[in-house]
C-alpha cells in the first residue's frame, strides 16, 4: 500500500470521526450499541490514525497530486484531532497552498493537462477550502483566486 492509498483512507476515518459527536461516546461500562464504537476499538483507531498521519507527514510526496491527497488527508486529521500534532494544520495550509500555486497553470488547468488529475486535485482543493471555511480557518486571497 502505497503513501497515496494511506492518505486516502486516513482522510476517510478522520472526515468519519469529525461528524461523530463526543458526546455520544459510550462510557467504558456501558456496551456499545450499533454503529458506535466500544472505548477500546475508538482508542485502538485513534493510535492507528496518529501513526498513519505520523507516516503520511514524514514521507509526503515531492509534488503533484499524490502530495495533494496526502495533504488533504494531514488537513482532515489536524482538524478532527487538532491535540494529535499541532504542527500538521499549518504544515497542511502551507503544503496545499503551494502545491495549489504549483500545480495549475495560468489558465487554471492542472499541470499534468490531464482531467482526471485534474478533478482529483480540484476535489481536494475544494474539499480543504470547505472544510476551513467550517473551522474558521482563513485560506490566502490567492487560494480562492487561484
Amino acid at each position: 500500500m502505497g503513501c497515496g492509498s494511506v492518505g486516502l483512507s486516513l482522510a476517510c476515518a478522520a472526515s468519519a470521526a469529525t461528524e461523530h459527536n463526543a458526546a455520544e461516546t459510550p462510557s467504558t461500562t456501558t456496551p456499545a450499541r450499533h454503529g458506535e464504537l466500544s472505548p477500546g476499538h475508538a482508542a485502538r483507531l485513534l493510535t492507528s490514525i496518529e501513526a498513519q498521519a505520523a507516516h503520511v507527514r514524514d514521507n509526503l510526496a515531492p509534488e503533484r497530486n499524490h502530495r495533494t491527497l496526502e495533504l488533504y488527508a494531514l488537513l482532515i486529521v489536524a482538524l478532527a484531532f487538532p491535540w494529535l500534532d499541532p504542527e500538521l494544520l499549518p504544515l497542511a495550509i502551507d503544503g496545499l497552498e503551494r502545491n495549489l500555486a504549483d500545480d495549475f497553470r495560468a489558465d487554471g488547468v492542472h499541470v499534468e493537462a490531464s482531467t482526471h488529475y485534474h478533478c482529483i486535485a480540484l476535489r481536494s482543493f475544494v474539499g480543504a477550502r470547505e472544510n476551513c471555511r467550517r473551522h474558521g480557518i482563513e485560506l490566502s486571497r490567492e487560494y480562492d483566486e487561484r
